[in-house]
């Protein structure tokens, strides 16, 4: 029988937060220290995206605050799952504060990169909330947000799209606009250097996103009801201080 002592330290041990996986941590920051991520700045319903957001979160992966993780079988999130046929391989726990991947080595294959700078668009969300505070965004504008700067890493870095545009989440119509933007960024309304689109130039994105991922109303099949989840949300908590 155990000591109560012996039981602390199982306790402790137990406790104790999972480390992070350096080799993804090293992949991770290596990607989001690309230069052409800096150029990314752009608002998007009530959501913004820049530059600075990954190179905060490059640095919260350097020093831990933000995990990464490899894991066998990704958790089902209920209502929050993908379609059946989507495939997951990246995650963001917004509650672990840690970024999730199928295997050590994700990222090394080619297009890899685009789901870490998708997926560290999610954990930047969370970085930026105060401590002791919450912030809640729908869901369909999170999604968008983080497709639409995955499109733009791929236009201003030069990079292949492999198979980005064929996603079916509405990464075509990201890559669109966003071709579109670089093309010609006089079209689009700038401000301090901000592009703030317009409800009329995201919409096939926002539709694209919506159907793809139910954010829509739509016909349950088991009971043959509409349902509608336009209002899906995601709520952030933040991101604790190193060692807290």
């Amino acid at each position: 029988m155990a000591s109560p002592f012996a039981k602390n330290i199982l306790k402790k041990k137990a406790l104790e937060p999972k480390a992070t996986n350096s080799t993804l941590a090293s992949t991770v920051v290596q990607t989001l220290k690309h230069s052409s991520l800096s150029q990314i700045n752009f608002k998007l319903g009530n959501v913004e995206v820049n530059g600075m957001q990954f190179s905060q979160v490059a640095q919260a992966v350097e020093s831990s605050r933000i995990k990464c993780w490899t894991v066998e079988e990704f958790e089902s999130q209920g209502d929050d799952d993908l379609p059946d046929g989507k495939l997951v391989n990246a995650r963001y726990k917004i509650e672990r504060n840690a970024m999730l991947f199928s295997r050590e080595n994700f990222g090394k294959a080619s297009g890899e990169d685009q789901t870490i700078v998708h997926e560290s668009v999610h954990a930047a969300f969370d970085l930026s909330v105060p401590a002791k505070k919450t912030i809640t965004t729908l869901r369909i504008e999170d999604e968008a947000a983080a497709i639409l700067a995955t499109a733009f890493y791929i236009k201003l870095s030069g990079k292949e799209e492999h198979g980005f545009k064929l996603g079916g989440g509405g990464e075509a119509e990201a890559l669109e606009l966003a071709s579109q933007v670089v093309r010609d960024p006089g079209v689009y309304n700038v401000v301090n250097g901000k592009i703030i689109f317009t409800p009329e130039e995201l919409e096939p994105l926002r539709y694209a996103v919506s159907v793809s991922r139910n954010f829509r109303k739509f016909i349950d099949k088991a009971d043959g009801l509409p349902t509608d989840r336009s209002g899906a949300k995601y709520t952030y908590d933040g991101v604790a201080l190193c060692g807290k």
